[in-house]
Order: structure tokens, then C-alpha cells, then sequence
């Protein structure tokens, strides 16, 4: 590959009004080209879910918390969740990025986009 064949690579399709079909192909295409386990990320859903812990301390009070990921694997999961989900949001035009950045997952920002 050229240099000028990796720079248009590296150039990702903005989401248009009314061009979600053509969008749809290309962010396809491009995520699998980066790493097909993200794509499946965004059809399936990502496995890893946190869990939320609750602790109860000596005078009664619980709190409850939400760690982050603790195995190798747990971090890999959670990386291509993070990795699909910022590809898609570089795509979206700046006066939506408010409303699809409460979509904290790659699956549920993709059904967001496609709702749109």
C-alpha cells in the first residue's frame, strides 16, 4: 500500500443527514479493516458488564461501587468496546456528539445512530 492509499484509510466518512446507508457500508468496512472482533462487539453486544459491588462498613453504611476491569481479559474486552465506540463517535457531526455520548458502549451507540 502507498502512502496516499493509507491516508484515505486513515480518513473516516462523516454520518450526513439522510446518508446512513453509504455510512453504514464504509464504518462497516473500516472497523473489520481495523479489527473484526470490534465490529463484532458492535452486532453483539460486548460480554463484559460491570458489576456492581456493595460494602457495608462498621457503623452500617453501605456503598456501593463499580470497579473496573480486573483480568488481562476483562481489559481487552473492555479496550475494543472503547476502541468501536470512539471510531463511531469520530464520525457523528459535532452538534450530535452531546446526544450519542450518553451511549457508554459500542452496541448501543450503534442502534442510537441507526434509530437516528
Amino acid at each position: 500500500m502507498d502512502l496516499e492509499q493509507n491516508n484515505s484509510l486513515a480518513k473516516l466518512l462523516l454520518l450526513k443527514q439522510g446518508d446512513y446507508d453509504t455510512w453504514r457500508l464504509r464504518i462497516e468496512s473500516y472497523i473489520q479493516l481495523q479489527d473484526y472482533s470490534l465490529w463484532e462487539i458492535i452486532e453483539e453486544g460486548n460480554s463484559f458488564k460491570l458489576v456492581a459491588r456493595t460494602t457495608t462498613d462498621n457503623n452500617g453504611i453501605s456503598t456501593t461501587t463499580i470497579p473496573g476491569a480486573v483480568t488481562a481479559d476483562e481489559n481487552i474486552l473492555k479496550k475494543n468496546d472503547l476502541k468501536a465506540r470512539s471510531i463511531m463517535m469520530m464520525t457523528l457531526p459535532s452538534e450530535h456528539l452531546l446526544t450519542f455520548n450518553q451511549h457508554k458502549d459500542a452496541k448501543s451507540l450503534f442502534e442510537a445512530i441507526e434509530a437516528m
